[in-house]
């Protein structure tokens, strides 16, 4: 289990992998593994990039960093959806 921490609000997760990047607004924090990402969180300052290694992970940072320097308009990442059946029909 991994602890995440944004905005002085603790997550508690399992996320396999993370990664951290620079972004206008701030650091943003991936979460996720291979198939899938679980959370994009805004960190509080003081902390320092760091690339992920899972597939999902990098594909969603590579198109964070594409939206920001304006290379991109359309945002596809591969969301893990959590909850009941109806709740992932809305997803």
């Amino acid at each position: 289990m991994s602890v995440h921490r944004a905005l002085g609000i603790v997550f508690f997760m399992y996320a396999q992998d993370f990664a951290l990047i620079a972004t206008p607004i701030g650091m943003v924090r991936v979460c996720g593994g291979e198939a899938s990402i679980d959370a994009i969180l805004i960190e509080q300052s003081g902390v320092m990039p760091i690339r992920g290694k899972a597939a999902a992970v990098i594909n969603t940072i590579n198109q964070l960093e594409q939206w920001f320097v304006g290379e991109r308009n359309v945002f596809f990442p591969s969301v893990y959806v959590s909850g009941n059946a109806s709740r992932k029909d809305i997803a």
